[in-house]
């Protein structure tokens, strides 16, 4: 592992991408009943139109 990339073996090389957590301000939070549904939403949308780009991708989350 190196600068927080896994250390993946051939083919796995070119389907791995990482993705960031989208930031949302704490005073649109704290408007909000759940804020962690609301992360948890926003996550599951930026992985779900990453797969839509190319379906054999292995995905993990920062």
């Amino acid at each position: 592992e190196r600068d927080g990339i896994p250390d993946l073996r051939r083919t796995a090389r070119f389907r791995y991408a990482s993705v960031t957590y989208p930031e949302v301000d704490s005073n649109v939070k704290k408007l909000l009943k759940s804020g962690k549904d609301l992360d948890d939403a926003l996550v599951a949308a930026v992985i779900r139109n990453l797969k839509v780009v190319q379906e054999d991708l292995l995905i993990s989350t920062d």
